[in-house]
């Protein structure tokens, strides 16, 4: 299985898993769709979607995790970036950063519910 660097199959791979391996959970996402785990042989974490495992515990059971996205240094952030919304619809907007052109962009947004904070992502790529 993947272990990613996001909780979305649109963040990169960072590391596999076979059958059999084991992992130590230290959190989920809002949905408990995926799980933020610590690979038996790396001293790092990553995220598993959490139906490709079997838990020892309820998952539900598992705090929330929030992360830091990770970030490429030679690839330079975007500028005039904004969002304007109206009603329901919020629009995102922002001027391309060669190389990141022909690379794509991962959109990444936390969107208050009023329990939680839910990780929207979403890939241009």
């Amino acid at each position: 299985m993947n272990c990613r660097y996001g909780p979305n199959k649109a963040y990169m791979y960072a590391w596999g898993l076979s059958e059999g391996d084991t992992a130590l959970l230290y959190g989920r996402n809002y949905a408990g769709t995926w799980l933020w785990v610590q690979p038996h042989d790396t001293d790092w974490k990553c995220w598993v979607a959490a139906s490709t495992v079997t838990a020892s515990v309820e998952i539900d059971s598992l705090q929330v995790a929030y992360f830091q996205l990770y970030v490429n240094p030679s690839v330079p952030a975007p500028t005039g970036v904004g969002a304007s919304r109206s009603n329901d619809n919020v629009t995102i907007s922002w001027s391309a950063a060669p190389p990141a052109v022909g690379l794509g962009y991962l959109i990444e947004a936390r969107v208050c519910t009023g329990t939680y904070l839910i990780d929207v992502v979403y890939s241009t790529s």
